[in-house]
């Protein structure tokens, strides 16, 4: 999957820079910086990907990026493409390491990651103010487990942010957790291990009925439709119809969600896509659109 999704990325970052390019607006990068801790585990690491010019700016807005892979795997280093044409396009790009999940260790859950990302915008400020960069404001963006978190510290941690947080994206994402969106997905125990590996919890099948209450407030304390409002950052998302990891009602219950309470939303719908989204024939102009909407993301909310 992720060398598919690798050659995709690299023929997107080729298009996308000769579009650039053909209306003069094309960056070349300057550097980056590789394997900078922001903790002290070994997976709390990131690399920071320059544009051209950065130190002369009045300010710069970054955007994290996080790494998909379904929430106990993946690393930075498929995010190199991403960056890439996130700094050629004049802002600057930080791909995050985290800590992983395990089923094994419980002491390791979706709030510990949260808190590694608190740690990372904090480092991410201090190396801005050594190196006169000003960055003033960021947005999180990801796929899969990448975008859950990027939605659930930019809709639940936006207040511990030291660095403001403009907007947020996400694709094939988790966005609601809790068990009617899931039921007719996954199985019981599909649906309760994952619940497990993101809170640390110990449920059994049973207790899906058995103890409803307390498997139900552990979806929603999960779910990052729960922390939204009405002053909750504005989302650019997209998600595949034939997906076979996600289930569609995660679309559906974030779109609804983001309207309801008024929060400017835009999406690209991947309606032939499977989780991937590399199968499809399609797929390379709608990972450009994407690539595209993010620029734009950029240009009007880092003005």
């Amino acid at each position: 999957m992720m060398e598919t999704f690798n050659r995709i990325m690299s023929m997107i970052l080729a298009l996308f820079m000769s579009f650039l390019s053909s209306v003069g607006i094309a960056l070349p990068r300057t550097g980056s910086v590789n394997d900078y801790a922001y903790g002290s585990d070994a997976a709390q690491m990131m690399d920071i990907y320059l544009p051209s010019g950065a130190q002369n700016k009045a300010s710069n807005g970054a955007v994290l990026v996080l790494h998909d892979g379904l929430f106990d795997s993946g690393s930075k280093s498929d995010l190199k493409n991403t960056c890439d044409s996130i700094a050629s396009s004049g802002y600057v790009a930080v791909a995050l390491n985290y800590r992983l999940l395990s089923a094994k260790n419980k002491t390791v859950t979706v709030y510990s990651v949260l808190d590694d990302l608190t740690l990372a915008i904090k480092k991410l400020k201090e190396y801005s103010d050594e190196n006169k960069l000003n960055i003033t404001k960021i947005a999180l963006a990801g796929d899969s487990a990448g975008g859950y978190y990027s939605m659930m510290y930019s809709y639940s941690r936006i207040i511990q942010s030291p660095i403001p947080i403009k907007f947020t994206a996400a694709r094939v994402a988790p966005s609601d957790m809790t068990y009617d969106k899931w039921k007719d997905f996954y199985t019981d125990e599909q649906y309760i291990n994952l619940l497990n590996l993101m809170g640390g919890t110990s449920y059994t099948v049973t207790d899906i009925t058995a103890d409803a209450a307390s498997v139900n407030r552990t979806a929603l304390y999960l779910s990052p439709v729960y922390y939204l409002n009405r002053s909750s950052v504005p989302t650019l998302f997209g998600y595949a119809y034939k997906d076979t990891v996600i289930p569609l009602s995660n679309r559906d219950s974030l779109k609804t969600t983001l309207d309801n309470c008024g929060v400017r939303n835009d999406s690209i719908e991947y309606t032939s896509a499977t989780h991937d989204l590399s199968n499809v024939f399609n797929s390379l102009l709608k990972n450009a659109d994407f690539s595209d909407q993010l620029v734009k993301y950029c240009n009007e909310f880092f003005a």
